[in-house]
């Protein structure tokens, strides 16, 4: 049992302090629905090594580590260490998730996508993307929910995964960004974006647009037809796809091409059968670093589809 006591002259937000554990509880809205696993209670109270520190709010509502909680009471200990964060009620819930994501045990299907909902409903001015990192779903799963939660808020801008706000529709901002660029015909890139809103990868496609003879009036946005190669479309034969890709001179023969290149073929394509068994001889104490890289990995790869995509759109008129 532990003797560390809580410092004198009380607690405050953002040290690291001993706290008594019959002053901890639960936070109202737990993103495991399952609740506690007893099960890794029991691993946690049999290692050796002391518990990390947990989160707690200073109302002494446990942010990010109820497991560790209980199992420093299963040890008998009177107090275990903690950070206090000065957080509201939203914060802290996001703070949850995000902790829960890059540590411990792995979150559910289920409590992630229930954790979306409840993002969504609280923060419906966040876009797709930018809930999907804090839960760790992908962003076309978050627009599915918000797609079933009829009666959300339909904001006209949403902010993003890097605290930009876009509108959620682009065509107007396109539309002015060719104005901008008809009445500064020497105005760089990134001036543009910030005066509209969009990327600087966007603006470079809409001034070559303009520039091959295109319109103001063909610069609506309107996504690809199907057939077209949309960005949400599943290739469905992506090793045939790659090699096309890897004959290409207009990608062999240029810098970025070669390193377009080399990041896809760095990825091998794996069939579900291959998964099936490569994850079930995963050790145990692996799977939460796997589950978190194969997600980074993941973000990254959707990340570059939706600037491509956002190109597409750009170019589609």
């Amino acid at each position: 049992m532990t003797d560390e006591r809580p410092a004198a002259g009380g607690i405050r937000a953002g040290g690291t302090v001993p706290l008594a554990l019959d002053s901890l509880v639960p936070a109202p809205h737990y993103p495991r629905l399952g609740g506690v696993n007893e099960d890794h209670v029991l691993v946690l109270a049999e290692s050796p090594t002391p518990l990390p520190p947990i989160l707690v709010q200073r109302s002494m509502q446990v942010i990010d580590g109820m497991h560790r909680v209980c199992a420093a009471r299963l040890r008998g200990d009177s107090y275990i260490m903690a950070v206090v964060l000065d957080e509201d009620d939203t914060e802290a819930y996001v703070r949850s998730f995000t902790a829960n994501i890059a540590h411990g045990l792995p979150l559910t299907l289920r409590d992630r996508k229930a954790g979306a909902e409840r993002l969504l409903r609280i923060c419906p001015d966040k876009s797709d993307r930018a809930i999907a990192a804090l839960v760790g779903l992908s962003g076309k799963t978050v627009g599915m929910l918000r797609g079933r939660l009829g009666d959300l808020p339909q904001p006209t801008a949403r902010v993003g995964r890097d605290g930009r706000v876009r509108a959620v529709d682009g065509t107007e901002h396109r539309r002015l960004a060719a104005r901008l660029m008809a009445e500064r015909p020497g105005a760089p890139l990134r001036e543009i974006a910030a005066l509209t809103g969009l990327s600087t990868s966007t603006v470079s496609v809409i001034r070559r647009h303009l520039k091959s003879g295109g319109t103001i009036e063909t610069l609506a946005a309107r996504p690809p037809r199907a057939g077209q190669g949309g960005a949400n479309d599943v290739d469905p034969d992506p090793g045939r796809t790659l090699s096309h890709l890897m004959r290409d001179p207009s990608l062999r023969y240029t810098d970025a091409g070669r390193t377009l290149l080399r990041w896809l073929h760095g990825h091998p394509i794996i069939d579900e059968p291959a998964w099936q068994d490569t994850v079930a001889a995963i050790p145990p104490h692996c799977l939460p670093a796997v589950v978190r890289l194969a997600r980074r990995f993941a973000g990254d790869w959707n990340d570059l589809a939706r600037q491509i995509e956002e190109l597409m759109l750009s170019d589609a008129g």
